[in-house]
């Protein structure tokens, strides 16, 4: 039977008809690509009407695997773009994991400072336990000084003071080193007495707890202005209001926190 009958022998060589084999090129061994025609979108269906069936479907043939190309060239960007963003992740996740890691060496070595600055200052307050912060003073010598502290005592009706030895440290200030803890425990009980007279006292502790203990004489001086509380007693990192509730500063917070009262056993 005919090919233009049965149409058989076409379906097996639709891809070569008379019409275009006049197009392909003599050398064999190159290439030839058929261009796309560009075709706008206001002339675009009288440009497929005017082709025969068999164009229309080179034509279609053509513009699927054209567009099949352009698909697989933008999947393969897109696993590209897919595998730079993994790395990416991964490499913020690596850092994530690295940041954590030396928050956790940060913490730890703090803590190991903080100990050791308690360390320190525990050392120091127990060395200049029996030192005293004298302010107000006139003295301009070791002689002048050594009386003036002597004079102090005897205002107050003390006995004569034990000095160890006595050092200026500003500009109407002493540090007063005594041999024993009754002569600063009897200066500081009548602390009142000498604040009316100028005079001003301290004790000898190291900077942080300097700070910390001027801090919390504010905060005394505030609750008593504000009649909070009756009565405040100051230590060197807490505070008794009123004789019955104890609060400590939290030197990580800078905070007041409210001491817990031991717990009562059952017997």
């Amino acid at each position: 039977m005919p090919s233009s009958v049965s149409g058989e022998e076409d379906d097996d060589n639709f891809d070569t008809p008379k019409n275009v084999a006049q197009t392909t090129p003599q050398n064999p061994g190159k290439r030839h690509t058929i261009k796309r025609k560009k075709v706008d979108d206001n002339d675009g269906d009288e440009y497929y009407q005017n082709l025969s069936e068999r164009e229309l479907l080179l034509t279609l043939v053509r513009e699927v695997k054209d567009i099949k190309s352009d698909l697989a060239e933008i999947k393969s960007k897109v696993h590209d773009w897919e595998k730079k963003i993994n790395t990416i992740q991964q490499q913020s996740n690596k850092n994530t994991e690295k940041i954590a890691s030396q928050e956790k060496v940060i913490a730890v070595q703090s803590k190991k400072i903080d100990d050791l600055e308690k360390v320190t200052e525990n050392l120091y307050c127990k060395l200049n336990e029996n030192n005293v912060i004298v302010k107000g003073t006139r003295a301009n010598n070791q002689q002048q000084a050594y009386r003036e502290v002597n004079r102090i005592f005897n205002q107050l009706g003390g006995h004569e003071p034990g000095i160890n030895s006595i050092r200026a440290i500003g500009s109407g200030k002493l540090i007063v080193k005594f041999n024993n803890n009754h002569d600063p425990t009897f200066l500081f009980e009548n602390a009142g007495r000498l604040g009316r007279q100028g005079f001003g006292l301290e004790k000898d502790l190291p900077p942080k707890l300097r700070g910390i203990r001027n801090n919390l004489l504010r905060q005394r001086r505030e609750l008593l202005e504000n009649k909070v509380a009756t009565t405040v007693k100051v230590t060197t990192t807490s505070l008794l209001i009123d004789g019955t509730d104890w609060y400590d500063y939290d030197r990580n917070t800078g905070l007041m926190e409210k001491r817990r009262p031991r717990p009562i056993r059952n017997i």
